[in-house]
């Protein structure tokens, strides 16, 4: 693109110039895709229905904080803590289906 800029031809220039803004098109595309395959939710990747993996999840955390609570620590402060768990992951997850 310099080089046929430098010896005074118009045509290349613009050519490369067209050329790069499509492959800078295909880049934005090809990364929209990627990310958004990437984002997709474990229970589809699991093949488990969404109502018996949030069961399991959900006992497996009330199993947790049973075991801590009878370690000594206070319910309402671990209730507190997963809450503020779950506000966190959707922030960043990005899913506001919940």
């Amino acid at each position: 693109m310099i080089v046929s800029s430098i010896a005074g031809s118009t045509g290349w220039p613009v050519t490369f110039g067209i050329i790069s803004a499509i492959a800078a098109l295909c880049l934005i595309v090809a990364t929209t895709v990627a990310s958004s395959s990437l984002s997709t939710p474990p229970r589809k990747a699991l093949g488990q229905s969404s109502q018996a993996l949030d069961e399991n999840l959900g006992e497996e955390m009330e199993q947790t904080i049973a075991d801590l609570q009878s370690a000594g620590a206070d319910e309402d402060a671990l209730r507190s803590l997963v809450g503020q768990a779950f506000r966190l992951g959707r922030l960043i997850g990005g899913d506001d289906s919940r």
